[in-house]
């Protein structure tokens, strides 16, 4: 394959090969698989973030699950997850399971049945006409091509045709055809990534599942929680955009739905931008709000609204506007020049200044505003008070917080994945609570170690073929501690990888969090990212609540808590500008290992706390193979390597790791993906939009004189 080619899904032409003849072990015919345990493999592909899990069918129990991105190393991975699905099913055969079912995160006739749905009677403004028109657009989807303005095909053809049958007058024209070409082209496009799931698989039975009880049943399954409210609340799935279901013994059922373009994962990326920040750096506006105040609340609050029935309303003012996104027909709420002049939108290579960081306050106070208003009602619709929460917006530990310090609720969890890459998980949950096979105990997920599991053999191999020189100490917690508490800085991969964006222990920076400066080391010296970004605690459950305000667990460093005065004078490097912290609490049942190094470091300082952030520079996804870690550790500016059970000085290795540019050093990872998925579905982008979802307003006039419409109509 050629670098960086990306292959719209509408024209994937290629041949595919059965997943099933590459791995038939992992899929048995039926009369083959009495008495083997049974699992299925959960898909996330409706955009970024895209994943595979491998979920036991008897217990629920994950047994693989892993995002594309850590294999190739493109953070939010858009592209068709076949890495991740192979690794799934060498995890299948490696366990003994036999996969009988395959469940994906979308449902793709819901573009139409939602979105469309509404835009079609809205613009005609005619139930009868409407309802007709609908009608004929589901009748005419299955197996449909996409529909371009101008372009001659069967579609076109026949909503051409449908347009005059219903007396579709010129202006309706104007503003229906846009919208077919966004909301039908991707109905289109998801059924054609459906197919290709279903020729994957070849003859395994697929199940589509709507993308938010994906999101719901992950929250839900895992949660612990008999019954629960479970919200869901991220930028958009098929139409939905929050979500709100009432989990018991039934499963889920959905109780209150806000839907596109309503959207608070769309409202803070929105500010994200404004910031001059991309996709995906939702984080770092989190991070700047602590250097703020919230000083245009009063102007910007309005933004947004809960009405009593639970359902997000964007709520339209001179900052902020619903328009067309220019030469589509897609729609969303807009910051209008009037923000502008209120605050100017930053480019990304401009200096930030107090008014970005009082932006950014202002932005993160609304949505937890927002969050604990959603959860009030969910709560009050659903009459639980145990709640479960996933969706993207669910990452945000400022307003996991907000909502469990309301009162809202008795106990609050929040999935690990929360964001897409979650899905995977959660279409195959989805499925096992639609299909009652299973009982869902009331069991509460406490660790996330689902990913790449290296043994001593492959790392030992991976070490001589680097050629780097690494000892086998005693005690490999001790090894760390002693060099924590000297202040040096100490990469650890160790175990299976964590799934979700947070790195746990197990592929994780080390560093002593007494030592003032530390968090400007982090940053500049080995981070590479800006300096306002704050670095996690993780400290022993036992001892949490000597430095920190948190009377729960908190082992997916989810919620924000309050530094106690302790915290600010013995580990000054994990308290935040605005006196928080993002805390990790550490057994020995989640993770034996880091937990043995925490107590460890305890023994030599006093303090059961470490400095824990995640194994990657700036721009790198987080590693998953020894290969990764040796890499990783050696551009950066780090002092000793725990691998397994080797220690690594780079002292000792210094002239192994020649210095390299920080996009040679990327690109690394990058080519060794490319090399290994020579399959075409490796390059097929899921989130990626082809020319029939564009179109200029001069190429739409011309297509309307070519219909002969009038001004009456068709």
């Amino acid at each position: 394959m050629e670098e960086n080619r990306q292959i719209y899904p509408e024209q994937f032409k290629f041949q595919i090969q059965s997943i099933k003849e590459k791995y038939p072990q992992a899929f048995l015919p039926s009369d083959a698989r009495s008495g083997l345990p049974q699992a299925i493999i959960g898909i996330g592909a409706l955009t970024h973030d895209t994943s595979a899990a491998l979920v036991s069918l008897e217990t629920g129990k994950v047994i693989y699950a892993v995002a594309e991105e850590r294999l190739s190393n493109v953070k939010h991975d858009s592209r068709f997850p076949i890495g991740a699905i192979e690794q799934c099913c060498q995890a299948a055969e490696k366990e003994g399971f036999t996969i009988s079912q395959v469940a994906v995160n979308f449902h793709a006739v819901e573009f139409i049945t939602k979105t469309l749905k509404n835009e079609i009677s809205v613009i005609l403004n005619d139930a009868s006409r409407s309802e007709g028109l609908f009608a004929k657009v589901i009748d005419m989807f299955d197996g449909a091509d996409s529909y371009c303005i101008g372009e001659r095909n069967q579609t076109s053809t026949k909503i051409e045709e449908e347009l005059r049958n219903y007396h579709v007058t010129k202006e309706e024209a104007r503003q229906l055809i846009p919208r077919l070409t966004w909301y039908f082209n991707a109905a289109i496009k998801y059924q054609k990534i459906g197919n290709i799931i279903s020729e994957l698989f070849n003859g395994l039975p697929v199940t589509f599942i709507n993308h938010h009880e994906c999101h719901a049943a992950s929250a839900f399954f895992d949660s612990g929680f008999k019954d629960a409210t479970v919200l869901v609340i991220d930028g958009h799935g098929e139409a939905d955009t929050v979500s709100i279901y009432k989990g018991d013994s039934k499963g889920l059922t959905l109780v209150s739905q806000s839907t596109w373009p309503h959207s608070a994962g769309a409202f803070y990326l929105a500010a994200t931008r404004h910031l001059g920040f991309d996709h995906g750096d939702e984080y770092k506006v989190m991070g700047m709000a602590a250097y703020g105040q919230p000083k245009l609340f009063s102007e910007l609050a309005g933004m947004m609204d809960v009405g009593e029935d639970a359902v997000l309303r964007l709520v339209q003012n001179e900052y902020f506007v619903r328009r067309d996104v220019a030469k589509t027909g897609h729609t969303r709420f807009h910051f209008t020049e009037a923000m502008g002049h209120l605050i100017a939108a930053r480019k990304s290579d401009e200096p930030f200044e107090q008014k970005h960081f009082d932006f950014a306050a202002t932005v993160q106070k609304i949505t937890e505003d927002i969050g604990v208003r959603l959860a009030q009602r969910a709560v009050e619709l659903t009459g639980e008070r145990n709640i479960a929460i996933a969706g993207g917006v669910g990452l945000n530990g400022l307003m996991n917080e907000a909502i469990r310090s309301s009162g809202s609720c008795d106990e609050i969890f929040i999935y690990p994945a929360a964001s897409d890459d979650g899905t995977s998980v959660g279409a195959a949950h989805a499925y096992i609570l639609r299909s009652k096979d299973i009982i869902k105990k009331p069991n509460r997920l406490r660790s996330c170690y689902f990913g790449h599991n290296a043994t001593d053999e492959e790392i030992k191999n991976a070490l001589n073929a680097a050629k780097v020189k690494f000892s086998s100490p005693d005690s490999i917690n001790k090894a760390i501690a002693l060099a924590l508490a000297d202040g040096k800085i100490v990469a650890r991969y160790n175990g299976p990888a964590e799934f979700g964006p947070r790195a746990l222990g197990n592929r994780s920076i080390l560093a002593n969090p007494a030592k003032k400066d530390m968090k400007d080391i982090l940053n500049l010296r080995v981070k590479h990212r800006e300096e306002f970004r704050p670095f996690a605690p993780a400290c022993l459950r036992e001892k949490v609540d000597n430095y920190f305000e948190i009377n729960t667990e908190s082992p997916f460093m989810l919620l924000i808590a309050k530094a106690k005065k302790s915290a600010h004078k013995l580990i000054p490097s994990v308290v935040h500008a605005d006196g928080t912290a993002r805390v990790q609490t550490v057994t020995p049942e989640q993770n034996e290992d880091f937990y043995a190094t925490i107590k460890e470091v305890e023994k030599l300082t006093g303090i059961p706390v470490v400095i824990n952030t995640s194994f990657n520079v700036n721009g790198e996804t987080i590693v998953d193979e020894p290969l990764d870690a040796i890499e990783s550790f050696g551009f950066m500016d780090i002092d000793f390597l725990a691998i397994g059970k080797y220690w690594v000085s780079k002292v000792e290795n210094a002239s192994l790791f020649p210095p390299i540019t920080h996009d040679e050093y990327l690109g690394k990872r990058k080519e060794r993906y490319r090399r290994k998925n020579l399959d075409p579905l490796s390059e097929l982008n899921v989130r990626a939009y082809g020319p029939w979802f564009f179109f200029s307003e001069q190429k739409l006039n011309e297509y309307l004189a070519s219909l002969g419409f009038s001004q009456e109509g068709a």
